[in-house]
């Protein structure tokens, strides 16, 4: 029998409820999928067969960019509550703009619940993703309103990643930017245009 390639052997896998169906979830070092629990009964399944949102499940994790435990807490309640389950920040695309999107994992157990955290913690420190971003805010574009488009809709994004941030802000200090040894790396200028192109 061929050997799974690293990266896609199971790592964890578990009983969750997506909606209102139990699924079998699967996490490797790339993805994680997600399978409903086949009834044994022939009609239930001829039924769910019919049911698009029931049909197997994928999300790359290069796509996620935060992971959180749910928690039911009353009105006003800032910390603590039962665990509800895991939630998955990512995004889709859709044609050329990119989306957000949460996928709920669902599953009342705090023990299970902070282990598949913990893992998914672990899997995605260790992808390649950048720590630290370098940010080039051009303060004129956008109508002007390139530095509110940045607080209110990509800051808190960086946040939810645990990715620290330097701010700069005219673009005329590009040209310093590039002078700096600190940023003349092949990696660290793609984290910096990803940026600065977004709000240019």
């Amino acid at each position: 029998m061929e050997e799974m390639p690293p990266l896609e052997r199971v790592v964890l896998r578990g009983i969750f409820k997506l909606g209102k169906k139990s699924h079998d979830v699967l996490l490797t070092r790339t993805r994680l999928t997600w399978t409903p629990i086949v009834p044994e009964d022939p009609t239930a399944l001829r039924l769910l067969r019919w049911q698009k949102h029931d049909c197997p499940g994928l999300l790359l994790l290069r796509d996620v960019y935060a992971v959180k435990v749910k928690r039911r807490r009353a009105a006003g309640q800032q910390s603590g509550g039962p665990v509800l389950g895991v939630a998955l920040f990512h995004c889709r695309r859709r044609g050329r703009r990119l989306e957000e999107d949460t996928l709920h994992l669902h599953n009342a157990s705090a023990e299970h619940t902070h282990a598949w955290y913990n893992k998914l913690k672990e899997v995605l420190t260790g992808n390649t993703r950048p720590r630290y971003v370098k940010v080039l805010i051009n303060p004129s574009s956008h109508k002007k309103e390139a530095v509110h488009i940045y607080r209110e809709h990509v800051a808190p994004l960086f946040k939810m990643a645990d990715v620290r941030t330097d701010i700069t802000g005219p673009s005329a200090q590009l040209f310093s930017l590039f002078t700096d040894h600190k940023y003349r790396t092949a990696q660290s200028l793609n984290y910096l245009f990803s940026v600065y192109l977004f709000l240019s």
